[in-house]
């Protein structure tokens, strides 16, 4: 008997007549019909005499049922597993991410994941782009979210979005040309950020390209305490446009900058996580909510 045979004639058991499975199978009375029958041919045997109206078990169904009872306790149990699974009881997700992207793009992404999966534990671990890489294979994470600084070696990375540079300077900084471009590095109140990592690096190679040099009089690690410093009136900074999204305030503008490329904003796991599923659905996720953003 297959697994559906099996279903059909317990269900039949349990609710005492042929109208009544169909009912609680949602299907059809011939549909219940035919596969009792089925069962029947594939068995040798009867599962049912009629009596009237009628149908009562044989005497090998009840024999049957026995067996079929702890059967189909099993399958339920299962249902209820994969149940839990889809509501994510159970699961914990570990997601490393650069500081830039924590405080705007991953609580929005996250606060979405939860909707599909109501159940999964989070947990969330700020770090630097450098140390990702380790951090996943020791599996200290389970998934990096980062700005796109070439492949992780043995990780699946993926492209979720893209961002830009922006500059942010203080609203009554009036010193600030519409069309801001690479140049501002060199001025006295450019706040630099050196060691951000791949965007970093970015805007290292747009200063290189335009044969600029510049001792920058303010420096800082993270565009977080960048746009800090903008907002008490000590000069202007070029970050990507999630942290300026996500630090912005009255005191701080956002102007576009000319000339400076796009990055790309990407996450990486093992491929042969057995987490996969959740994962694949936490990067369609971050993908609807950095369209969102950028």
């Amino acid at each position: 008997m297959r697994l559906r045979h099996i279903e059909v004639f317990h269900t039949i058991m349990v609710e005492g007549s042929i109208s009544a499975a169909a009912r609680a199978l949602n299907i059809s009375q011939p549909a219940v019909s035919n596969a009792l029958r089925h069962a029947e041919d594939q068995l040798g045997f009867e599962l049912f005499h009629r009596q009237g109206k009628r149908i009562v078990p044989s005497h090998e169904a009840k024999l049957l049922f026995s067996h079929t009872d702890n059967l189909m306790q099993q399958v339920d149990r299962v249902s209820q597993i994969c149940e839990n699974l889809n509501d994510g009881l159970g699961l914990s997700l570990k997601i490393g991410v650069v500081p830039a992207l924590s405080f705007q793009l991953l609580p929005k992404a996250l606060s979405a994941l939860r909707q599909t999966f109501p159940h999964i534990g989070m947990s969330t671990h700020v770090m630097r782009f450098d140390a990702m890489r380790e951090a996943l294979i020791r599996q200290d994470i389970d998934i990096a979210l980062s700005f796109y600084g070439g492949e992780f070696p043995g990780m699946r990375t993926v492209k979720v979005g893209t961002g830009r540079f922006v500059l942010t300077h203080h609203r009554n900084n009036t010193d600030v040309k519409d069309n801001a471009d690479i140049s501002l590095v060199t001025r006295d109140d450019f706040i630099s950020i050196p060691a951000s990592g791949p965007l970093g690096q970015l805007l290292e190679q747009a200063k290189e390209k335009a044969n600029l040099t510049a001792s920058p009089l303010m420096a800082t690690e993270t565009y977080h305490t960048a746009i800090s410093m903008v907002r008490e009136g000590m000069g202007m900074a070029i970050v990507d446009v999630f942290s300026a999204r996500a630090n912005s305030s009255d005191d701080v503008e956002i102007a576009e900058v000319q000339g400076l490329p796009n990055f790309d904003v990407s996450v990486s796991f093992m491929p042969n996580s057995d987490k996969t599923y959740v994962l694949r659905a936490f990067e369609r996720t971050l993908k609807s909510t950095a369209a969102l953003l950028a």
